[in-house]
């Protein structure tokens, strides 16, 4: 993978899908999408993303159509390294953050749609490698639904990234906070109480998932 430099905080990082969704939103939702259809939306991206672009100051994305299950159109636009010159092209790497949390939830709802899990179980209930830590407050509360809707009561933690030539912490080394700037994930609030964005809550889905398909 390529190494990059761009460094655009969370906001910035979720351009990229801004600029899809801003454009699609035009369109009206089909169950399947015509050839006609698939090359009108890449003509609204190749006429938009340079300008969106420039509205929020973000110097390079990557940019990707996917038209039943195949990628129909990729391309890179800007720079990753704007000192140097370097243009985005398809193969740059980028830190995708947050956004792979929507990747994450679809992943856990075809497992509930497939009966493998339940929304309001405990979570607990399918740990076997990793558990919460004891706290005042009741585990069993933190169920897969408040999880994916950040009301489970776990912290907020900020993840700064990975490159590309790192070794990679676990994820039981992540939850417990073992060798990531961020802390141990555990409980710190009543569940159900008030909504936290939590990463931590995302990585213990994570492990949620690999659990359920003993896939990792």
């Amino acid at each position: 993978m390529k190494k990059i430099v761009i460094n655009n905080g969370k906001f910035k990082k979720m351009i990229t899908l801004f600029i899809v969704m801003s454009i699609g939103c035009g369109f009206q939702a089909r169950s399947e999408t015509t050839g006609k259809d698939s090359k009108e939306f890449i003509n609204q991206l190749e006429l938009n993303v340079a300008k969106i672009m420039k509205e929020y100051f973000v110097p390079g994305v990557a940019v990707a159509v996917i038209q039943n299950g195949e990628v129909v159109y990729k391309k890179g636009y800007g720079y990753s390294d704007i000192s140097q010159k370097n243009r985005v092209i398809t193969s740059t790497g980028f830190n995708v953050g947050s956004i792979s949390k929507t990747v994450a939830a679809w992943g856990v709802m075809h497992l509930v749609q497939q009966g493998q899990l339940s929304l309001d179980a405990p979570v607990e209930k399918y740990l076997k490698r990793w558990h919460l830590p004891s706290t005042k407050f009741d585990a069993t509360g933190v169920t897969v639904r408040r999880l994916l809707s950040h009301t489970a009561g776990l912290p907020s933690r900020y993840y700064p990234g990975w490159g590309p030539d790192d070794k990679l912490p676990t994820l039981e080394e992540s939850l417990s906070g073992t060798k990531v700037r961020s802390g141990a994930v555990s409980q710190i609030t009543e569940p159900g109480k008030e909504y936290k964005y939590s990463g931590g809550g995302y990585t213990l889905l994570q492990l949620l998932i690999e659990e359920v398909t003993g896939q990792r």
